[in-house]
């Protein structure tokens, strides 16, 4: 099931006071407590994370420990407090040669240095010509206390421990301005901006593209869009975010990408088969659908199958949920050219396809755009494989919808496919902040013969 957030504050009286007093027949569980806060630490739940850490030091005082709630006060503005255990982690660490303090007033204030790898710019200029649709910014950030996080154009980048950063951004035609921000581990930031200008290849139009222009036509969009948070049966516990996710994925098609959108909120089995049922019957052979869903998931390890549970699902009886097969079978039957499927929910990967698909992109785009709409899909965005996904993290909504809304505003294309969203602003976003690790693929057995579902902006 899609877990819950569950903030426990903490005074910091407290966490001196458990930080001192150790108790000796606890011992056993310091890994296990360990463990936890390192899991919900990787989700971004850091209040949860500290409760056990905060008992993990209780056990043990371990400099690893320490590192981590150093860190979470860091991030959560105690910057003074977080210096002191980072101090006693390297007290830890070298229980012979102790560091002295190191007075706040000496403390790092040197912003770190960002080095430009790809794309190389000239002496002298600020504007790099570049024809491709998307590129890659590589370089290195430098600092003495270690680099935090590296953004470009306000998106993190991969950084490993040496501080090498590497990120893929799509380009507009015409100048793309570029920031790259660099912040170490006291918050010091230094910036480097830059702009990419692509142009047209010559003897290509501009690439504005319009329903019926250069992608022919691509026919009608449409959108069921489910959310689910008042479950009604015991141990089935609600959700937070569900259906303010669905909500605002359903707004943003609707008004960005000109969706007729369907919205199912706390909706049950039969309304959402039956919603199924209704476009198998209403939709044309060219149109293209999107199936939204947020919401708990299951998955049956006696009988390998994955669930979807409606507001009127039961713990331990399947009547009423919505399995993987149930999805398959008015898939196949809908008779739209384009389905895509994307599912916040837990063993959403179960959906899927043993070997994911990928689509490369090159120049001649809406020539490549338009091969992808002349072949039929059946595809699924899942914000996780075969495991739990977070309820919350990412704000007001799930660590996945937070960055699948971000993702559809600010993708730079016109016309993109559901591959490029997934690549380009789902993937990195969701895996680098939870323990899940979202997937793009064909779904199994529904029809799918090689095509793309393809996002066209809507013209203002």
């Amino acid at each position: 099931m899609r877990t819950q957030k569950n903030p426990t504050s903490y005074t910091l009286l407290l966490l001196l006071v458990l930080l001192i007093f150790t108790p000796a027949h606890a011992q056993e569980d310091f890994a296990n407590l360990k463990a936890q806060g390192i899991s919900y630490y990787k989700r971004g739940e850091y209040e949860r994370a500290k409760e056990f850490f905060i008992q993990a030091a209780k056990i043990r005082r371990e400099a690893e420990v320490y590192k981590y709630l150093a860190d979470i006060y860091r991030r959560q503005g105690d910057t003074e407090y977080a210096d002191k255990l980072a101090e006693k982690a390297r007290e830890l660490e070298n229980p012979v040669a102790t560091a002295p303090k190191i007075p706040a007033s000496t403390k790092d204030q040197t912003p770190p240095t960002i080095e430009l790898i790809s794309p190389l710019l000239t002496r002298g200029l600020s504007v790099i010509k570049i024809p491709e649709t998307k590129t890659r910014i590589a370089g290195r950030a430098i600092d003495a206390s270690g680099i935090s996080e590296v953004t470009v154009r306000g998106i993190p980048a991969s950084l490993d421990s040496e501080g090498n950063f590497v990120a893929e951004i799509g380009l507009k035609i015409g100048n793309n301005p570029i920031t790259i921000v660099a912040t170490d581990i006291y918050g010091n930031r230094a910036t480097k901006e830059f702009t990419l200008k692509r142009e047209p290849q010559a003897g290509s139009s501009a690439e504005a593209v319009t329903p019926g222009s250069s992608l022919g036509n691509p026919g009608k969009f449409y959108a069921l869009v489910i959310g689910i948070n008042a479950y009604k049966k015991p141990g089935v516990p609600p959700l937070e975010t569900a259906v303010g996710d669905a909500e605002e994925v359903g707004r943003a098609l609707k008004d960005d990408y000109g969706f007729e959108v369907k919205m199912l909120l706390n909706a049950s089995r039969n309304e959402i088969l039956g919603a199924m049922s209704e476009y198998r019957r209403k939709l044309e052979a060219e149109a293209n659908l999107l199936i939204y869903y947020a919401g708990h998931g299951y998955f049956d390890k006696q009988a390998d199958k994955g669930y979807w549970l409606p507001v009127d699902a039961e713990q331990d009886n399947p009547a009423n949920w919505v399995s993987a097969d149930d999805l398959t079978t008015s898939l196949r039957a809908i008779p739209a050219r384009h389905i895509l499927v994307i599912a916040d929910s837990c063993y959403s990967g179960t959906l899927t396809r043993d070997a994911p698909i990928r689509v490369g992109l090159p120049t001649e785009r809406n020539r490549l755009l338009a091969k992808m709409l002349a072949s039929s899909s059946r595809t699924v965005m899942a914000s996780g494989g075969n495991e739990p996904v977070a309820d919350g993290g990412g704000g007001k909504h799930s660590i996945f919808a937070a960055a699948l809304l971000k993702g559809l505003k600010i993708i730079d294309d016109d016309a993109f496919t559901a591959d490029e969203l997934f690549l380009r602003y789902v993937r990195q976003q969701v895996a680098g902040r939870a323990d899940q690790k979202p997937q793009y693929d064909a779904i199994l057995k529904s029809g799918h013969d090689g095509g793309e579902f393809v996002f066209i902006r809507r013209k203002k």
